[in-house]
């Protein structure tokens, strides 16, 4: 059930129209009451809403442009430290290339000492005894 009673005659007409009248009463007392306590007329409103609107753009114009700033900045001194690292890194592989050259070219006159020696030996200049005094 519903709760409503279906009368008979013009009895349940009446609580019908009756109900719809006090709604609309209530609507238009309602309208009225918030027309007169509205904060504001629709004019100050929009004005004050394109205020707001205007000062967070030129906050966030703002905030953009020390974004910019501080991303300048941290850029700047990131090719700094590329360079030094960079210098850092250049000058270690250099130290490693003569040193790997030094050690290419005492083994190359080593290697020429021992095929020198060996040499001798068949051709029987030596004795083809090798001493430990014997620097390749």
């Amino acid at each position: 059930m519903t709760g409503f009673t279906k009368g008979n005659g013009t009895n349940g007409v009446s609580h019908v129209g009756t109900n719809l009248g006090y709604l609309l009463i209530g609507g238009g007392i309602g309208a009225t009451l918030a027309l007169l306590f509205a904060p504001k007329k629709g004019s100050e409103l929009r004005h004050d809403i394109s205020e707001i609107t205007l000062k967070g753009y030129d906050e966030t114009l703002d905030l953009a442009r020390k974004l910019k700033d501080q991303s300048s900045d941290l850029y700047k001194a990131l090719m700094e430290k590329k360079d030094d690292v960079y210098d850092f890194a250049a000058s270690k592989l250099a130290r490693v290339e003569n040193v790997a050259d030094d050690a290419a070219k005492n083994a190359g006159n080593a290697a020429d000492k021992g095929l020198k020696k060996a040499s001798n030996v068949i051709d029987g200049k030596s004795s083809g005894r090798i001493n430990a005094s014997d620097s390749f």
